[in-house]
């Protein structure tokens, strides 16, 4: 094969090769940051949830059977805060077994740690505050369409026997406490579907690519053989 042919062939040989590159280097970016997420509850690891917990002054054990209890994590000075507060202080006032437990994380470290650990238990990160967790949802904000499907949430909730965020917190104190791994999968899982996503993404430019240079190179070929005629 004379020089003439070969080029064609190395140039899609480099410009795969670049794609390769630019592609594994976003793998192992996004995998060690999906690493470091996964580790960001707490830098010291010898914490124990119990720990953690009894830290940010919350007894899980606090809560009665007949009584629908929410998580309401919020900042000192956020006005959204603010307004979604008035609002729960109204639901209290209605309905007795509500049992709100509020969580300040702008200037509470403790807390601010409990509200990530709490989130991952519910499958989702920190997205802001106001955050509240109930049953097995989760409502962030203070509109007007958030606060009506919370009071929705609420009533239903009094009227039905629904998950509490402390029987999460409950689980997970008592199967670190018998010796049971509790890590979270959730950013672990994360991890693998974004390496698995980008090294399908990998394979499907490569291929545009082998085929894009093979064409061009098969068109040049046609040209040439026509010249020759």
């Amino acid at each position: 094969m004379n020089k003439k042919k070969l080029f064609p062939q190395l140039k899609s040989l480099r410009y795969s090769l670049l794609l390769m590159f630019i592609l594994i280097s976003s793998l192992l970016v996004s995998f060690v940051y999906a690493e470091d997420s996964s580790k960001s509850f707490d830098n010291n690891s010898s914490t124990s949830y119990k720990e953690m917990i009894t830290t940010s002054n919350i007894d899980i054990n606090s809560s009665n059977y007949n009584s629908t209890v929410i998580y309401f994590f919020y900042g000192e000075g956020c006005s959204h805060c603010a307004n979604m507060d008035v609002f729960l202080e109204s639901l209290e006032r209605k309905y007795p077994k509500l049992n709100i437990k509020r969580f300040e994380t702008h200037y509470n470290k403790d807390n601010y740690n409990l509200f990530k650990l709490v989130a991952s238990l519910y499958g989702t990160s920190i997205k802001g505050v106001p955050t509240l967790f109930v049953d097995n949802e989760v409502f962030v904000g203070s509109s007007e369409s958030t606060k009506s499907k919370l009071k929705s949430k609420i009533e239903f909730c009094l009227n039905n026997n629904c998950l509490s965020p402390d029987d999460k917190l409950k689980k997970i104190t008592s199967a670190q406490g018998a010796g049971v791994d509790v890590g979270d999968d959730g950013d672990f899982t994360n991890s693998l579907l974004i390496f698995g996503g980008l090294f399908i993404l990998l394979i499907i430019l490569m291929y545009f690519a082998i085929v894009n240079a093979n064409a061009h190179y098969n068109q040049k070929k046609t040209k040439h053989n026509r010249n020759k005629k």
